[in-house]
């Protein structure tokens, strides 16, 4: 799946250079639209097959030192597009001078990612935070938090958003869109 995917990218991006200036402004338009829209196919792509790993007990973790404060800010930078245009503000609380921490850099911000994205989804209108949380000495993180001012989820319905397939709430598909995974 992957490698006829980047092959279509490499040469959109091999057009996109223009070289012969044959293509009009629109034209270049169009291929920009396949090349952002092929690599998000890929990102899908990649996040099946990582299910797929996960499922089989297979995941390779690539443990790193990681600073929260860049990896949150970086984060969330990525995910300022989404909010424009919206009545939300999107914001990290992460404390300054805590210590660095050993994960994989790529995954943690990949579930930070997923968490803000749906927290965004179903946020019309306040603030989605992504706080940290530290210990009582102050530098050292416990916790990474994602929380917003949105639908939130019934009480009674918490454990169902963990299941395959499952979300809070049935009728959220049509207005939101998801799955569920």
């Amino acid at each position: 799946l992957r490698t006829p995917l980047n092959s279509v990218i490499g040469f959109t991006n091999i057009l996109l250079k223009n070289r012969s200036g044959n293509l009009v402004e629109q034209e270049l338009s169009f291929l920009n639209r396949i090349v952002a829209n092929g690599k998000h196919l890929l990102e899908l792509i990649n996040e099946v097959l990582d299910l797929a790993k996960i499922e089989a007990g297979r995941m390779e973790l690539d443990f790193d030192s990681v600073s929260l404060s860049t990896l949150v800010s970086d984060t969330l930078a990525q995910l300022e597009a989404q909010v424009k245009g919206k009545d939300v503000v999107l914001r990290g609380d992460v404390p300054e001078g805590i210590e660095l921490i050993q994960a994989d850099p790529g995954k943690l911000k990949q579930v930070i990612i997923n968490l803000v994205g749906n927290a965004l989804k179903f946020t019309k209108e306040g603030e989605v935070v992504v706080t940290v949380a530290v210990q009582e000495d102050g530098q050292t993180p416990s916790a990474i938090a994602v929380s917003d001012t949105g639908i939130g989820i019934p009480p009674d319905r918490l454990q169902a958003i963990f299941e395959a397939f499952q979300q809070a709430d049935g009728t959220t598909d049509r207005e939101y869109g998801g799955t569920g995974l």
